[in-house]
C-alpha cells in the first residue's frame, strides 16, 4: 500500500518528465528559434530570416536568410551561436498544465495517461486539492492531515481487493 505523499511525488515526478520530454523533442531547426521570422519576398514568396539584431539591439549582427525550405538552412540553425528555442521550460510546463488543469479525463488520459492513472488512485478529493496546488504554481504538494484522512481509507479499502 502506498502513502498519500508518495502517489504525489510519483505524480509531480511524472510531470517533470513529461516537461522534459516535450523540450527534448524539438528539432534544432529555423522553425523552431525565437528569433526567426517571416517576410514576404519582392518575387511573392515567404522567405524566413534570423532577426536576433531587432530583438536584441546588436546591430553588428547581420539578418540572414535561415529558411528550412532551403539546403543551408537546417545546416545555419544547427551551428548558429544564437539559437533560442521559441518555447522553454516555463512555456512547456503551462502546456502540461493547461492539460492538466482545463481537460477533460479524456483528454488527460490520451495525452499524459501516467498522470491521469495517478490522479484517479488519488480520488475526487484529492485530485482537486493537488489540481489547486498545481493551479498556485506550488512546487510542494505537502498535504495537511485532514488531506491525507481522505485519502487513506480509500487505498486501505482498494487494497483488500
Amino acid at each position: 500500500m502506498r502513502k498519500v505523499n508518495e502517489i504525489i511525488r510519483k505524480f509531480k515526478q511524472a510531470r517533470y518528465r513529461h516537461i522534459q520530454k516535450r523540450l527534448r523533442r524539438r528539432p534544432r531547426a529555423p522553425d523552431e528559434c525565437r528569433y526567426h521570422k517571416f517576410f514576404e519576398s519582392s518575387t511573392g514568396k515567404t522567405v524566413g530570416c534570423c532577426h536576433y539584431s531587432d530583438i536584441s539591439g546588436d546591430d553588428d549582427w547581420p539578418v540572414k536568410v535561415c529558411d528550412s525550405e532551403m539546403p543551408e538552412g537546417l545546416a545555419q540553425a544547427k551551428k548558429c551561436p544564437v539559437f533560442e528555442y521559441r518555447v522553454n521550460k516555463a512555456e512547456a510546463a503551462s502546456y502540461i498544465d493547461n492539460i492538466l488543469l482545463n481537460g477533460e479525463t479524456g483528454e488527460i488520459a490520451f495525452h499524459l495517461p501516467d498522470l491521469n492513472a495517478l490522479l484517479w488512485v488519488l480520488g475526487d478529493e484529492m485530485k482537486e486539492k493537488v489540481l489547486a496546488q498545481l493551479r498556485e504554481r506550488s512546487e510542494d504538494f505537502e498535504l495537511d492531515a485532514v488531506s491525507k484522512s481522505l485519502l487513506e481509507p480509500r487505498i486501505a479499502r482498494d487494497d483488500k481487493y
